[in-house]
């Protein structure tokens, strides 16, 4: 499953493990929800995180990936979901 819905279906599965954000969303260069904040470029995908958790001054973050590198995000992602180890700061 290479899609972006996939994507954003695994992201939203970790984000109780993210301290930092309570909301996810992935979005194409094309897709007309995109947020104005963000100037889109051709071939890419966002992946935007929003409404912090805690007291944080940015109301969002968000990263800009090349559509062919979205099967390598997935699988980073899936083994990041499925990894029982806690990372601690």
């Amino acid at each position: 499953m290479c899609s972006i819905k996939g994507l954003q279906r695994t992201l939203r599965k970790r984000l109780p493990a993210i301290d930092r954000w309570k909301r996810v969303s992935v979005y194409r260069f094309d897709d007309t929800r995109l947020p104005e904040f963000i100037l889109p470029a051709e071939n890419c995908f966002y992946i935007v995180w929003t409404d912090p958790k805690r007291r944080n001054i940015h109301p969002y973050e968000y990263k800009q990936i090349p559509i062919e590198d979205i099967s390598e995000v997935i699988r980073r992602n899936r083994d990041r979901l499925r990894n029982e180890t806690v990372a601690y700061k």
